[in-house]
């Protein structure tokens, strides 16, 4: 049995999940459908997740585990602690007993991704096929560190999950050679969507309505068809009993025959344009606007800052990458920017467990900036906590890039 934490987004604090045998059972049989749509089978696989104590890696690992796929490397952001390590070590000496393989975490910074571009490219050319796991955004620093090196990634998939896999990630990633797909998966849920090759587009997913039930929450505003997603949890192995739960994303739903095996097996309802404006993703890491916010006001504070004197706004380059701004306002004349971030990552991992992964992970990939500017307010003079909108160009302070070895 493995455990995890929600983001907190739907409850008013962070909770434990628990995932047992049962529920990779059910996700891996959803995933050879999967394997088997795409014809790949057979193609050799890694992963670039991080290792415990993020699940997301050692859930892909056991769910594959579960039907004797295995992956042949698995490339991870974090280096795994002693207690992770003896656990993989446990289940390394396992499955050797039963004829499998299974790799160690090797440690792989955001600035390494030549490393799993490298290796995608050797495994297509010894077996026509490659594929990887990973976050969109890390998905989208294999691409760029292949474009760099002139690294032909034809014959490659990618199924890319953990963020939105938006239009410009796309196209950059396909820029390649590549094919990308979106997935969907979350803590509370397990396995919830994967996208196959006949879809409308590569995030146009084929939900696993033998598991969960979805459907639309009505929306605030007049589009009918990108409205707040609510989960019932069908299956007895699931982590979390859930009715018409809201874990805080949007999307649009429609029925739509499919040839594939996914089709086939009746998983008709399309699940495609999933975003959240409760959550931030970044880096693959997923945590609830309000934790951050509670962070940063406590930061702010300590400063001497006045409530609302900074935004929250996300950007989007035109390769896909993400990163999210610190908008300070002119209230905040005495505040340094080097020091508000460094009071920020020491400040958030006190908000629970997704909240301290998301500190490593943000401070090591530079993800976010403090800039300075008056904020953003909506039609109604109103001001979010959150803005979504492309990359500006004012002045920004950027965290010094550390390393996690």
């Amino acid at each position: 049995m493995i455990r995890g934490a929600t983001s907190g987004t739907w409850s008013r604090r962070p909770s434990r999940v628990a995932y047992d045998w049962d529920l990779f059972a059910e996700e891996a049989a959803l995933e050879c459908l999967l394997f088997e749509s795409h014809g790949i089978l057979d193609a050799p696989w890694a992963l670039w997740l991080p290792g415990p104590p993020s699940v997301s890696g050692i859930h892909n690992l056991l769910v594959h585990l579960r039907f004797r796929r295995p992956p042949e490397r698995w490339f991870s952001h974090l280096p795994a602690d002693w207690q992770s390590a003896a656990a993989l070590r446990y289940i390394r000496a396992t499955a050797r007993g039963f004829g499998m393989r299974v790799p160690l975490p090797e440690p792989t910074a955001f600035e390494e991704a030549e490393s799993v571009a490298r290796w995608l490219a050797s495994a297509r050319d010894r077996a026509g096929r490659a594929v990887l796991k990973a976050f969109a955004s890390s998905a989208t620093r294999v691409a760029e560190a292949a474009r760099q090196l002139r690294i032909d990634l034809r014959g490659c998939l990618i199924f890319a999950g953990g963020e939105s896999l938006t239009p410009a990630r796309i196209a950059h990633i396909r820029a390649t050679g590549a094919t990308v797909f979106a997935r969907y998966v979350a803590t509370e849920t397990g396995w919830i969507a994967s996208a196959c090759p006949f879809g409308d587009s590569p995030d146009a997913m084929h939900v696993f309505t033998d598991r969960l039930a979805v459907l639309t929450a009505p929306a605030d505003s007049a589009v009918d068809d990108d409205a707040p997603l609510l989960f019932t949890t069908l299956s007895a192995g699931a982590g979390k009993i859930l009715l018409n739960t809201d874990l805080g994303d949007s999307g649009r739903l429609r029925r739509r025959p499919c040839g594939c095996p996914m089709g086939h097996a009746g998983l008709n309802l399309q699940l495609s344009g999933v975003h959240s404006q409760a959550k931030l993703s970044i880096e693959g890491i997923t945590v609830a606007v309000a934790v951050i916010t509670r962070a940063l006001d406590r930061v702010v504070a300590a400063a001497g800052g006045p409530p609302d004197s900074y935004q929250l706004r996300q950007e989007e380059d035109g390769a896909g990458a993400r990163r999210l701004v610190v908008r300070l306002g002119p209230a905040l004349t005495g505040v340094d920017d080097g020091a508000l971030l460094r009071g920020f990552f020491a400040e958030l991992p006190r908000h629970g467990p997704d909240a301290k992964l998301a500190a490593r992970f943000w401070r090591e990939s530079s993800a976010i900036a403090v800039r300075r500017g008056s904020p953003t307010l909506s039609d109604a003079h109103k001001m979010r906590p959150l803005t979504v909108s492309g990359p500006d160009h004012s002045p920004r302070f950027d965290v010094a890039r550390g390393r996690l070895r």
